[in-house]
């Protein structure tokens, strides 16, 4: 750095007029970026706040990004947002099957969907969600709106075990956990044991 005058009052081994970082030790460089660091800014950051946010990288949880936030899409400091349905700069419309159809699959309790149910067994939409917990998001739901030719493909008989055995059978059950939720249809021994 300079002249050479042998004094070195910061004890670093390194003489005042060539000192880098005048009372630190210059030796100490934890991040070994080349500033010592008593005068380093982010002494635990290589990069020394490489974004510029005045956070130093070694505790930024952003290190890169000047805004300290990414938006749903990955963009620092982007706007955006996930809609109520989840998706990214989406429009709030839940029903993303690409079908158009109902969003959930009810297979586990006798058929694909709402739409499958009144379908097979007459169940409306309303029913299946108050009496039973299913989510009709998306479906179409003909037996809340004056449809009155529901179960009429074959899922089998309304509150019948014939067709139906393993499943459900409209307002009682045609399946093994029937008998301890006391909820099986007349028949069930006769069709389905």
């Amino acid at each position: 750095n300079g002249y050479n005058d042998g004094d070195d009052d910061d004890g670093d081994m390194i003489p005042d007029d060539c000192d880098d970082c005048p009372g630190y030790d210059d030796n100490q460089d934890q991040d070994y970026d080349g500033i010592p660091d008593g005068c380093d800014v982010c002494p635990g950051d290589e990069l020394n706040d490489i974004d510029e946010d005045q956070i130093c990288g070694d505790v930024d949880e952003y290190p890169y990004c000047f805004y300290n936030f990414y938006d749903c899409s990955g963009e620092c400091g982007g706007n955006a947002i996930e809609d109520s349905c989840g998706e990214c700069n989406g429009n709030d419309n839940c029903n993303n099957d690409s079908e158009g159809g109902c969003l959930y699959d009810f297979t586990g309790y006798g058929a694909t969907d709402c739409d499958a149910a009144w379908d097979a067994f007459g169940i409306d939409c309303t029913t299946l969600e108050i009496t039973y917990g299913w989510d009709c998001v998306g479906c179409e739901c003909p037996g809340d709106n004056g449809t009155t030719t529901g179960g009429t493909t074959g899922g089998g008989n309304w509150n019948s075990c014939v067709g139906n055995c393993g499943g459900s059978a409209g307002e009682c059950w045609c399946d093994d956990l029937c008998i301890s939720f006391g909820d099986c249809c007349p028949d069930y021994y006769d069709e389905c044991r």
